[in-house]
């Protein structure tokens, strides 16, 4: 078993334990235990489909006697009204565990739904994702992100060092002490990220054979001419815009010619998506 599905196994279990979904209390009193059942997951609006490697652990973990085919390929486009997945088996099973798989399927395409509309606004930049997921979601939420053809930022913090605002406020305040200490300190292969919010940051980082600049809620002409500096460079260095970024800001980071942007809107902003199941009984 995969790290990835480890970590999916982990909280399907947790949704599965917080439902209780051996004790549906509501369906062993008015239905048959032999009962059997046919349905049809589908689509109530338009979205990004994302959430299959989730519908195996859901019946496995909970016992459930189901079988089940997947109509939708993760991350192409459904309207309204079109089968996502078809699922057959014991009726009873079938109910329990129909919350579970539709939280997980809205949420889950409801991110992929959200970040394709950044990425094809913002193309030809690459859109990342943050670590302002829902805890214990991450694995999930970023593959989402991908499957909506965002890009995967850092994973945890083990991934990358990324110098933002309170790791210099800690060093009094010196962006060039901080960026110091951390050439001084970090393992020779560990990418370095900074954070910089003004011409004089900016200045102080390039000092540093840093890998990425992050240019935080830059706007404007101090955007355009962070960007223009930063390319008169020797080294290649990734510039990433961060910082209320939305749909509406993405063609002035396109005009400034930065090579990606940073949001959380595409995660800790989506809203889940209307995805239905509807059941007929044998």
């Amino acid at each position: 078993m995969s790290l990835f599905e480890k970590e999916i196994a982990a909280i399907v279990n947790l949704a599965l334990l917080e439902d209780r979904v051996s004790e549906d209390v509501t369906g062993q009193a008015c239905i048959e235990r032999d009962r059997r059942a046919q349905a049809e997951i589908y689509a109530k609006e338009a979205l990004i489909y994302c959430g299959s490697p989730v519908i195996d652990p859901v019946l496995h973990l909970s016992g459930a006697t189901i079988a089940y085919e997947v109509i939708a390929h993760e991350g192409e486009p459904y309207a309204v009204g079109d089968t996502l997945v078809k699922l057959a088996g014991n009726a009873l099973d079938l109910l329990r565990v129909e919350r579970v798989l539709l939280n997980f399927m809205q949420r889950l395409s409801g991110i992929a739904t959200t970040t394709r509309s950044f990425a094809m606004e913002a193309s030809p930049l690459k859109v990342y994702d943050t670590r302002k997921t829902t805890p214990g979601w991450r694995a999930l939420e970023k593959y989402a992100v991908v499957k909506g053809g965002g890009t995967n930022h850092r994973m945890n913090l083990s991934d990358l060092i990324l110098v933002k605002n309170n790791h210099i406020d800690a060093n009094e305040g010196d962006i060039r002490l901080t960026l110091m200490r951390v050439f001084e300190r970090k393992d020779a292969a560990m990418r370095v990220e900074v954070e910089v919010r003004n011409a004089e940051e900016l200045a102080c980082a390039l000092e540093f054979p840093v890998d990425i600049i992050m240019l935080d809620n830059m706007r404007g002409e101090a955007l355009m001419e962070a960007v223009k500096i930063i390319r008169m460079q020797p080294k290649s260095i990734l510039i990433e815009a961060s910082g209320n970024i939305d749909l509406q800001s993405l063609a002035e980071m396109k005009q400034a010619g930065v090579d990606a942007v940073s949001t959380s809107k595409i995660t800790a902003g989506a809203f889940p998506v209307d995805i239905a199941m509807a059941i007929s009984y044998q």
